[in-house]
């Protein structure tokens, strides 16, 4: 102990040892206020960070949702397009039908009066004679003579 006591006061003659523990302890002071100003700006830059990041997340969710309303409107549009393009087509394929239909009757009619006509003939041909037939010649040509 009194080796450490001896130690103390020669140290403390020769290097000033009071001095050199009051820098010591203004430099570490020093040090602790520097870095209590950087846990202070940090603390800062992670408020604004954290911001920043809110705002992002709220610029997205908008975002978000004005893509899900285009896409609302574009689908609203492509079943609208749709259902024109159905409509179209319902009323080509009854337009077709009355076409066919018309077309087929027209057809009908047409051979029923071929049928007509040639059962017509045959019984013309069956039932008049020579001197029916002159007749008819005679009327005919007379009407055909009156006429002109």
């Amino acid at each position: 102990m009194v080796f450490a006591g001896i130690l103390v006061y020669l140290l403390a003659k020769k290097v000033k040892v009071k001095d050199f523990f009051a820098a010591r302890a203004q430099d570490i002071a020093n040090s602790m206020d520097d870095l209590e100003s950087r846990k202070a700006a940090a603390a800062e830059a992670l408020a604004e960070a954290e911001a920043k990041l809110a705002q992002v997340a709220g610029e997205r969710e908008k975002i978000i949702k004005q893509y899900l309303a285009e896409g609302e409107l574009e689908k609203a549009k492509i079943v609208e397009k749709a259902e024109m393009v159905a409509a179209r087509i319902k009323e080509m394929a009854a337009m077709s039908i009355e076409q066919e239909t018309k077309k087929a009757v027209q057809e009908l009619k047409q051979e029923i009066a071929d049928l007509a006509s040639n059962m017509a003939e045959d019984l013309l041909k069956q039932k008049v004679t020579f001197a029916d037939h002159q007749q008819l010649v005679e009327e005919y040509l007379k009407k055909v003579v009156e006429a002109h």
